[in-house]
């Protein structure tokens, strides 16, 4: 490299090795793109721009390539040593690799075979060679005009109506692909499981979050929550690991800081859906579910009825490009059913993943944090739980 700019704001031990790591990637690039009088800028994320599986970084390459100036973008995620003994680390890395490298070539070449419209397509970010077991190498887009979603914020309709469009295009290639490609569905998707382990790490670290939650709530709402806690555990496992319903791959971490959005005149214009570490062979609804919760206040889950009408209406359309019925994979009413059966897992995962998302970035100084979070949650997430609970009382549920 003839420059380079690094930016980190907390040195850890495992510095220097990604630092070399970082660099190794970047002059690989240099070298097979054949870069000439090049510069390049790195800057290590700050905790809070960071995920929970990994430390991140930006690589920006400029200079001269076939005789023009070009410009090469990069994001990269790197494993961390992790204290979530209750997730196969490993495995999520592998998840996501299999996802760039192997998946996205079949997702695009089904939608070619299919003459699927280049703008209906389900789009997914550029990955390079690099990536390997422990690292993920991608095309980073916030040159154009890409961002991501702060998620500790709730998102607009446009941006929640987009979002599980393209939420419905990935299921419906899952469902695609079981049929299309039976052989490829077989060996790559259909024993696909989610790498969490239900130990007593992951037990306690439920009932740290739920024990936040019980704080700030009444007394009656406690003696509910109690209640609820008695079948958490066993209900959450089922419910990724149920096979009586019908399954295709789901995202598994589907909340709006996984999805980079453009906006034009402050209206979401295109969105594209990240990280793969949690993907799973499983119910869809899950990740409705998930996403609904992750993403909506209580005066947006107004809106929940007009948002699962586009989610299926997507799938409905999206999956005639491959002379596919809808009611053939997963029927209307079958999938109500589901919804319905399965709505307390928005419960179940707001209980834990709410404090979280809205930890302030400020408060965020570790990304183990949050398997021992402990302090008093601002007024702005227990307003947002209780609307939660309250919804969850509303339907009959709590």
């Amino acid at each position: 490299m003839e420059a380079a700019e690094q930016n980190c704001n907390k040195h850890d031990s495992n510095s220097d090795e990604k630092t070399i790591l970082i660099n190794d990637i970047t002059n690989n690039i240099i070298k097979r793109e054949d870069y000439k009088n090049h510069e390049v800028k790195i800057k290590l994320n700050s905790i809070e721009e960071q995920g929970f599986l990994g430390s991140t970084c930006e690589v920006d390459i400029k200079g001269v390539k076939e005789d023009r100036e070009q410009e090469t973008n990069l994001f990269i995620k790197i494993m961390n040593s992790s204290n979530f003994t209750f997730i196969k680390v490993p495995e999520a890395y592998a998840n996501e690799l299999f996802v760039y490298r192997n998946l996205a070539k079949v997702f695009e070449d089904l939608q070619e075979a299919y003459n699927v419209p280049e703008a209906e397509r389900y789009k997914m970010v550029k990955s390079y060679p690099e990536s390997s077991s422990n690292v993920i190498v991608l095309e980073n887009l916030h040159n154009k005009g890409y961002r991501t979603h702060h998620r500790s914020k709730i998102v607009s309709l446009d941006f929640a109506v987009s979002a599980v469009k393209e939420l419905a295009k990935f299921h419906a290639l899952s469902f695609a692909i079981k049929e299309k490609r039976p052989k490829y569905f077989e060996r790559h998707l259909q024993n696909m499981n989610h790498p969490y382990v239900f130990n007593e790490d992951w037990s306690n670290f439920i009932d740290n979050f739920l024990a936040i939650t019980m704080k700030y709530v009444s007394n009656d709402v406690r003696r509910k929550l109690e209640v609820f806690k008695m079948m958490f555990l066993e209900k959450y496992r089922m419910y990724l690991e149920d096979d009586t319903h019908k399954r295709c791959l789901c995202h598994g971490d589907y909340r709006p800081s996984n999805i980079l959005k453009k906006e034009i005149n402050g209206k979401v214009s295109e969105v594209i859906p990240i990280d793969y570490q949690l993907v799973y062979y499983g119910c869809p609804v899950m990740d409705l579910i998930y996403f609904i919760f992750a993403s909506l206040d209580q005066k947006m889950r107004q809106n929940i009825p007009y948002i699962k009408d586009m989610y299926y209406e997507s799938l409905k359309s999206f999956l005639t490009y491959f002379n596919i019925e809808v009611q053939d994979v997963l029927p209307r009413n079958e999938f109500e059913v589901m919804y319905k059966e399965r709505l307390d897992y928005g419960l179940q995962t707001s209980l834990v993943m709410i404090p979280i998302l809205m930890t302030p970035d400020d408060d965020l100084t570790e990304l183990d944090a949050m398997t021992t979070i402990s302090q008093d949650t601002n007024k702005e997430c227990q307003e947002r739980m209780i609307g939660i609970i309250n919804d969850f009382i509303e339907w009959g549920y709590l």
